[in-house]
């Protein structure tokens, strides 16, 4: 669990890993807070409930982004990076329509998001409206296009506590 072997019965957290070989498993749960580790689940009171939500060490953001691509949901994926920077990327049926990061917009700012290493995300599911200018390129090529720009600069890493 969370890279660590674990030798007795162990409590789990929504964005836990638990690699059982040779698979690796995310544990979440629906519409659920923890008073005791809020840091922990990014739904907060007086928001609307997520669908998914967890934290980004635990999963990456091409895996999530590919996972709500598959399966062709529309809605709004809320992503914090480690400083607590936000980002927001829309789907329309499971393409992205929509990115903000930074000072980046559209697919600079899908790029930019790949880089993201540790932080959290929420993914709330609502029918999108689309915007003026919706990003034409499709989500899978700019995966692509953003893993193989990471892949050419070192990833944001989170300080050491």
């Amino acid at each position: 669990v969370n890279r660590e072997r674990i030798r007795q019965p162990l409590g789990l957290l929504p964005g836990d890993e638990i690699v059982v070989p040779p698979k690796k498993l995310l544990f979440v749960l629906h519409d659920q807070q923890y008073q005791d580790k809020p840091e922990r689940f990014v739904t907060s009171p007086g928001k609307p409930k997520s669908q998914f939500s967890g934290v980004l060490h635990a999963l990456r953001i091409v895996d999530l982004v590919q996972l709500l691509n598959s399966t062709t949901q529309s809605g709004t994926l809320t992503i914090q990076d480690h400083e607590r920077r936000p980002a927001k990327l829309q789907f329309v049926r499971g393409e992205i329509k929509s990115a903000r990061y930074l000072d980046k917009a559209r697919e600079e700012a899908v790029y930019a998001l790949l880089t993201i290493r540790d932080g959290s995300f929420e993914f709330l599911r609502e029918d999108i409206e689309m915007p003026p200018e919706p990003i034409e390129t499709g989500t899978i090529s700019m995966l692509l296009e953003g893993c193989r720009q990471a892949d050419e600069k070192p990833p944001e890493i989170a300080p050491e506590t």
